[in-house]
């Protein structure tokens, strides 16, 4: 065999050795070093160097070079594509090779020439680096110590190592951003569930081996489609990327945040105990409770969080999250911005709500619910003019289970819809039952959940039990809550609006409780405007709540809406709500919620 067959046998030999690498998933690193070695192998006299193209801040760095001098390297490291930034800049910015046979004199140098010069660089060509859909994606140079062009047989030699470092680079890359997809969320930048797994998983080995502890924190953000419906979705966006940049401030550089999903969050934080991580908690409950601006809007959110510890609350990854978000299922029921520690009580907790699932289902079979009424009355007269409709539980075992312990599981698990339709149809059945007794024609108000707003049939169904029942739709009141309000903006005004249409009132329940609401409060069909308990408590004694109060009712009078106070416990409270011209109330000063035939008593002559 010829001394060329020989030579060509071994360039074949590397490059497919290069293209093992390629296959074998090797770092691009380890890939563009082995091709500077063939090269400076083969091409005698030669310094070789590649050098990557950042597109997006345009930019040449990272450069892979075996024999340039450090000092070198980091001059040309960040260059910026031009007409006169060298050969590998100006290959970039032209497409296309340059060749430079003398250093010192060529316009190209001016600015990098000194610097080679010192280190006896004479000539230099440079090969832009293409990828197979033909994006540069770098530089390919070569330098000598010696003032030269190649030869054709280099520039030859040269194009397969040239189109080698275009593929690898750009099959590096497109696993890069297939990574990116896979394991990063795309608007904050965080790690996504599929990586913190992977990242706990990993703890778990670590914390074995060094018989450490850790972590997982489960950080909810309440209310947040509030933001979404009323600000839109680039406004919650905006939100959300300011939430994460807020809990990373709170976090030191060892903990890993990830987005979980929505506005969920989870978090690992490594060696640390139970008061070091409250230490965290409080900062980011602290952090996340300023107000988060954008535009016009102003939101206040609030945040629910649970934690669980690597290995007393679990030693599986999927054990861990599991936890650490029971936990903050706990924290939530507890409040606003509460964080709480996972116990094995949790789990017995969990237990109970599925029993509880059970048992509302038989409930609603077998007749175990009833209906009392708090009577409305005009805050001048004294006399009733409605009552509301709350649903009470007498289980045959457990005795009378308050709304609190049971409403929230049936919204859970939408059982909320066949228990709402049974208090309306009930309700209503109830109150044309004492019109036909001889009792004058009573306003009655039944709560609405957000769950039946969403139904498409809800309008139907309610006209369906006003006609089976006979009762004056212009009687009924269906009140909401704010949350409900702003959940699926334009589904609520329509759903409303058709109810309205009926001749139906409809009433905004707990109403100051939810921030940044006042700006859309005119857009909505309503009549009635109920305050709530929380502001009339202390309505008679702190200056705060009396103005808050009274801007709510000349807010209610500006909008010709009724107003009406609820959790009104003494004369004082009714007195100071008179004079601010609110128009009704209800609450324990005037009665409790009752039964039907104390309804009826109160309403003789």
């Amino acid at each position: 065999m010829s001394v060329i067959a020989k030579q060509n046998d071994e360039i074949k030999r590397w490059q497919d050795k290069i293209v093992g690498l390629i296959a074998a998933n090797k770092p691009l690193s380890d890939i563009l070093e082995e091709i500077v070695v063939i090269v400076e192998t083969y091409m005698p006299d030669t310094i070789c160097s590649i050098l990557l193209y950042n597109k997006l801040e345009n930019k040449l760095e990272r450069a892979t070079a075996l024999n340039l001098p450090k000092e070198y390297l980091l001059a040309i490291d960040g260059i910026k594509p031009g007409p006169d930034q060298g050969c590998c800049g100006t290959a970039v910015f032209r497409k296309q090779t340059v060749i430079v046979t003398d250093i010192e004199n060529d316009p190209l140098w001016t600015s990098y020439a000194p610097l080679a010069l010192k280190h006896g660089l004479r000539s230099c060509w440079s090969v832009p680096i293409f990828s197979p859909n033909q994006d540069v994606v770098g530089t390919f140079a070569i330098y000598y110590t010696e003032k030269r062009q190649p030869t054709a047989e280099e520039v030859n030699e040269l194009s397969s190592y040239v189109q080698l470092s275009g593929i690898a680079i750009d099959y590096k890359r497109s696993e890069a951003e297939i990574n990116k997809i896979r394991y990063f969320d795309p608007l904050t930048g965080l790690a996504n569930s599929n990586l913190f797994r992977n990242d706990v998983e990993q703890a778990i080995k670590e914390a074995e081996e060094s018989k450490s502890s850790f972590a997982v924190m489960f950080i909810d953000m309440n209310r947040f489609n509030v933001i979404n419906n009323l600000g839109g979705y680039e406004v919650g966006d905006y939100v959300l990327k300011d939430v994460t940049s807020r809990i990373l401030n709170c976090i030191d550089e060892q903990a890993i945040l990830s987005r979980w999903n929505s506005d969920k969050f989870i978090c690992l934080i490594p060696h640390t105990t139970k008061e070091k991580t409250e230490i965290v908690t409080n900062k980011i409950t602290e952090e996340l409770s300023r107000p988060f601006k954008s535009d016009h809007h102003e939101f206040i959110l609030t945040t629910s969080m649970g934690i669980c510890f690597y290995p007393e609350d679990g030693n599986e990854v999927h054990q861990l999250i599991k936890n650490s978000e029971a936990a903050m299922n706990q924290a939530k029921r507890q409040g606003m911005n509460e964080s709480y520690y996972y116990t094995t009580e949790i789990d017995g907790a969990l237990t109970n709500r599925v029993v509880m699932e059970t048992e509302l289902r038989l409930a609603l079979q077998s007749d175990q619910f009833m209906l009392h009424y708090q009577p409305q009355v005009n805050l001048k007269t004294k006399k009733i003019v409605g009552v509301e409709a709350l649903i009470r539980w007498n289980h045959p075992t457990m005795g009378n289970i308050p709304p609190s312990n049971f409403i929230p599981i049936a919204e859970e698990t939408g059982l909320i819809i066949p228990i709402g339709e049974w208090v309306l149809r009930k309700a209503c059945e109830q109150l044309k039952q004492l019109e036909i007794e001889g009792c004058a024609p009573l306003r009655l108000s039944v709560n609405l959940s957000s769950i039946q707003l969403r139904q498409s049939d809800l309008v139907d169904k309610v006209k369906k039990i006003l006609e089976d029942t006979q009762f004056n739709p212009e009687n009924l009141v269906l009140e909401i809550t704010e949350s409900t309000l702003v959940n699926q903006l334009q589904l609520t005004i329509s759903q409303l609006s058709e109810l309205q249409s009926l001749g139906i009132q409809i009433a905004l329940d707990d109403f100051g409780t939810l921030y940044s609401s006042l700006n859309y409060l005119k857009s909505f069909p309503l009549n009635i405007l109920k305050i709530d308990r929380s502001f009339v408590h202390s309505v008679a004694t702190d200056t705060k709540d009396t103005e808050i109060v009274n801007t709510i009712i000349r807010l209610g009078k500006t909008l010709d809406l009724k107003v009406l106070a609820e959790g009104i416990e003494t004369k004082e409270q009714a007195e100071k709500l008179l004079e601010q011209q609110c128009d009704e109330g209800q609450g324990y000063l005037f009665n409790k919620p009752l039964e039907l035939k104390w309804i009826r008593e109160l309403l003789e002559p």
